[in-house]
């Protein structure tokens, strides 16, 4: 029974974390193009680095499940 609890409750976890990523990487997006309207100065860094943020939490939502 206990396992079946974890193994639930680690799916939720996983859901969650890539959620987040997703987030991350709507925020970044939504910013670089409205930096892009406004001329501002290193929208692409601030792009990139969203970017790897999210991808980050993908990385470590599939590191769960392979650990799962």
């Amino acid at each position: 029974k206990l396992e079946g609890i974890v193994k639930i409750a680690l799916q939720y976890i996983i859901l969650a974390i890539e959620l987040v990523g997703v987030a991350v990487l709507l925020y970044a997006i939504v910013r670089a193009v409205i930096g892009l309207f406004r001329k501002q100065p290193r929208v692409r860094l601030h792009l990139a680095e969203g970017i790897a943020l999210a991808l980050e939490f993908k990385v470590g939502g599939e590191l769960l499940r392979t650990v799962i």
